[in-house]
Formats: C-alpha cells, structure tokens, sequence
C-alpha cells in the first residue's frame, strides 16, 4: 500500500460573467497493489504481473467554462482507477533479449458533479465518466541483439512496437470532447559499444513524421501500416519519445515523462 499527496493552487484568471474558482483544494491517493515476480527455465525467462486499485480523493483536472473561453483547475470528486500490469523477458538463445509489457486500467469518476454544479457548467464530468487521458490499454514490445564483433566492441541491434489506446481529451459528458484515436510507434536501433562509450544511429517513429497539432499534440504520419489512425498525444518532454514516467500513479494514468509536477505522489522537489 503507498499514499499521494498534491497541494492545491491558485487559479489565474477570472471573467466576470463566468466567475472561475478562485483557487482548488489539494488532493490525494491510496493505492492498494498486489504482485508477484520471478525467474524461470534457468534464468531464460523473467515476469513480473501486479494488480492494483487505486482511490483518488478532490482529484484535480483542468476545466473550461462553459463558453470554453477559458481553462482553469479544479476539484473533479473522487475517481477509481483498477488495473493490472505485466512484463517478461526472454532470452532465448545467446546474445538476444526480448520483452513485452502491458497494462489494462479502469479509470472512471466514482462521484463527480452534482446536477446543479453540470446545469452550472456542462464542461465538468458526471459519475461514471473515464478520466481524460487515461487509456485503457498500452503494450509494448522490443527485441535486442547484442553481441561481441571485435575486441571489446560490441554491436547491438535493436527495435521496439508501443501501441496506445485511444483517450478523451476532457470528460465524456462535456459536449466539447474529442476522442483522441489509438496509435502505435514504431523504433529502431543500431550501433557499437565499448565499455562506457557508444555510438547509436536511432529512427524514431519510423512509420512517418511527426507534426504539431493543436493543444501540443502529436499526429504521427498516416503511412504506418500498423496503426488505424493518425497519432494524437499530449507531449510535454521529446514530442517523439512517449515513454511514461515510472511512478505507480504516473505510470497507471499515462503520464508523460517531464510532468513530475502533476504527479501526486512524486513529493516536493
């Protein structure tokens, strides 16, 4: 069991035929996790599962007036989130390791607003709406080859699938929503080692480039012959790399790497 904890703030602006709060409370978590780990076939094959559930007090998320004039925080009410993670390694022959990892998360409001406060602000979600952001689904897979081809030289081949499952950008019940479809990104890896130095040649999402798009997203290019739409993501650190950050709660609410600030439990600095 682990707890989170994220003080409240201060709201910038205000208008005033839509007041917008003032300030929002702090928030906070407990999460409940159960798991198993270990090494199997002589150390050929590890795995790691976990389950967890995780209560989500005063949850903080960005809103909009109802004019969506403007953007402001605030206390959502209190969301759940149920899920559980794998990951294995295999290294079936010399030299070659390959993983695969994975999640599934439930993450909806267990009590949001009340029929007052949404005729108030339609923006603002109802029991039973999906978190923004959170996908339900996110694998990943990677193979590497790394041997020795000369004196202390190593080379090392290497690529890697993640898949993401599709998101709401803001509550489902707010009729300003946009479904942010599914994507998957494609990467490759190659080079030479020798102790501590290294030379890589690298590809990054090697199905198409990458443009902005609104709101700092991400729409990856539509000739990836392994996604079905155009890639869409809220990015806040290498628009190309979308690696989550490694907190419990981060991770299971799709986090980014570089948004320590929005982690509840990540402490203070």
């Amino acid at each position: 069991m682990s707890t989170g904890f994220r003080s409240g703030g201060l709201n910038a602006v205000s208008e005033p035929f839509e007041p917008i709060p003032i300030s929002y409370a702090p928030d906070s978590l407990i999460n409940f996790e159960l798991g198993t780990k270990g090494r199997l076939l002589g150390g050929r094959f590890d795995y790691q599962l976990d389950a967890y559930f995780i209560r989500w007090d005063n949850i903080q998320v960005q809103e909009n007036t109802a004019d969506q004039a403007f953007v402001f925080q605030q206390n959502a009410g209190t969301a759940h989130i149920k899920g559980v993670e794998f990951e294995f390694t295999t290294r079936p022959i010399d030299y070659l390791t390959v993983t695969f990892a994975g999640s599934y998360q439930d993450a909806f409001l267990a009590r949001g607003a009340s029929a007052e406060e949404y005729t108030n602000n339609p923006t603002l979600g109802l029991t039973g709406d999906a978190i923004p952001n959170v996908p339900k689904y996110q694998f990943n897979a990677g193979v590497n080859y790394t041997r020795p081809v000369y004196g202390d030289w190593q080379g090392m081949l290497s690529a890697d699938l993640t898949y993401r499952d599709f998101v709401n950008a803001y509550f489902a019940s707010n009729s300003f929503n946009i479904e942010l479809p599914s994507y998957t990104l494609v990467g490759l890896r190659a080079g030479v080692i020798n102790g501590p130095w290294s030379v890589t040649a690298f590809a990054r999402n090697v199905c198409g480039p990458a443009r902005r798009g609104f709101g700092n997203q991400l729409h990856a290019g539509p000739a990836c012959p392994v996604d079905r739409a155009a890639a869409h993501d809220r990015v806040n650190s290498d628009p190309q790399v979308l690696v989550p950050c490694r907190h419990p709660a981060c991770t299971r609410l799709g986090r980014e790497r570089g948004t320590r600030d929005r982690c509840p439990g990540a402490g203070p600095e």
